[in-house]
């Protein structure tokens, strides 16, 4: 799904929240598709400071 969103809005910032930290590995994911990856289980504070990191670093457009 990431991939199909990119080809609509290359531009979007995607964050990938996962529990299968074994299975996906980080370099992988980041790439060009993720500006990050948070870990299940995560505290509210982890997410509100990733997304509001990612969003101090783009404009958005709509």
């Amino acid at each position: 799904m990431a991939t199909d969103i990119k080809k609509l809005n290359p531009d979007i910032p995607m964050i990938l929240m996962t529990g299968y930290t074994d299975a996906i590995k980080e370099k992988h994911a980041l790439g060009e598709l993720f500006k990050a990856t948070l870990n299940k289980p995560l505290r509210s504070y982890m997410l509100a400071a990733t997304v509001r990191s990612i969003l101090d670093d783009k404009e958005l457009k709509f």
